[in-house]
């Protein structure tokens, strides 16, 4: 598989609502076993992870909608 570079991110925080957002996907998929402020003091989620996340988390409530 070919790669390609990727741009660094400019910002170096992101809202804390799109954060807590994230964590909560995060602690679904049994990840949560410390806290949202602990997660961030030891120096939050990456760019990628909180897309990843935030991805899954909108596919987790689309789910529980069709159901």
């Amino acid at each position: 598989m070919t790669k390609v570079p990727m741009q660094k991110p400019r910002a170096n925080d992101v809202d804390e609502l799109i954060a807590r957002e994230a964590y909560k996907e995060y602690a679904a998929q049994g990840h949560g076993s410390q806290s949202f402020e602990r997660l961030h003091e030891r120096g939050g989620f990456c760019a990628m992870e909180i897309i990843l996340l935030l991805y899954q988390r909108i596919q987790r409530i689309e789910e529980a909608r069709q159901k």
